[in-house]
């Protein structure tokens, strides 16, 4: 029976992660195993991650207990690099997923030319097409990265996320090294629901600079695709994140 293995990236919010974490639990139904990743938080969920041992419905509980943030890139990583599914299933901890969305997931894994999938959180809808009986919401773009999984078959051809980014660049990276080797993304059908609704202007700020033209993340996701160009290689291996600079030389930890 296959395997799915489910990344739980946690970065404060507890009440956030809790509600995440119990409706994974609850509508969890397939093989598989949860691996909590924490990205140093500074409140009490290093505490109630460790409560949870030997309570879920997994076959296998592993918890990662990062001593820094290592962003979005470098906390799925750190997860994703003990794995053992057949599917890997990356989630933030303000998630919620449908019903049925594991089988869900899976099937949508079993298409050939898909390359990665992922729950829809967006408030955009896609079309929805039928693959070989499989129904998808086709994205052209890269998937918002609230909840993505990757089948293994294509994971050992692309490997991990590129873990110079922050935030938001990773999802783009992956998107383009899984177009150039002739890969499409999709969401499930069922929707999930984010529940981060709070307004932060200081990170809503650090968003849009992030996104600008001559941003360093977005100058890297140029350099990227170049080296990806050049080797003909688009697998990027496990390392331990850098900090990462920005062009005006100040780095963000």
């Amino acid at each position: 029976m296959a395997l799915l293995s489910i990344v739980v990236l946690c970065y404060n919010r507890l009440d956030y992660t809790k509600k995440t974490i119990s409706t994974l639990i609850d509508k969890t139904k397939v093989k598989h195993e949860f691996i909590f990743v924490d990205n140093n938080s500074k409140d009490d969920t290093k505490k109630y991650l460790a409560s949870l041992r030997g309570k879920t419905n997994a076959v296998r509980e592993l918890y990662v207990f990062n001593k820094r943030n290592y962003g979005v890139a470098g906390g799925r990583n750190s997860g994703l690099i003990k794995a053992r599914g057949d599917h890997l299933m990356t989630i933030d901890n303000d998630i919620l997923v449908p019903d049925d969305y594991d089988k869900h997931l899976i099937d949508a894994c079993k298409i050939k030319k898909l390359g990665i999938t992922g729950i829809n959180v967006e408030s955009k809808k896609y079309s929805i097409v039928n693959i070989n009986g499989i129904k998808v919401q086709l994205k052209k773009d890269n998937l918002g990265g609230g909840c993505l999984c990757l089948p293994r078959r294509v994971f050992s051809r692309v490997g991990f996320y590129s873990a110079d980014f922050v935030y938001g660049g990773e999802d783009c990276d992956m998107h383009l090294r899984l177009k150039r080797i002739g890969l499409i993304g999709a969401y499930i059908v069922p929707n999930g629901k984010h529940i981060d609704k709070k307004k932060n202007k200081v990170y809503d700020e650090f968003k849009r600079r992030s996104h600008l033209p001559d941003s360093a993340q977005v100058q890297k996701i140029h350099d990227n695709v170049k080296k990806y160009v050049l080797s003909n290689n688009v697998y990027v291996p496990y390392s331990v994140p850098r900090i990462f600079r920005t062009k005006d030389g100040r780095t963000i930890k």
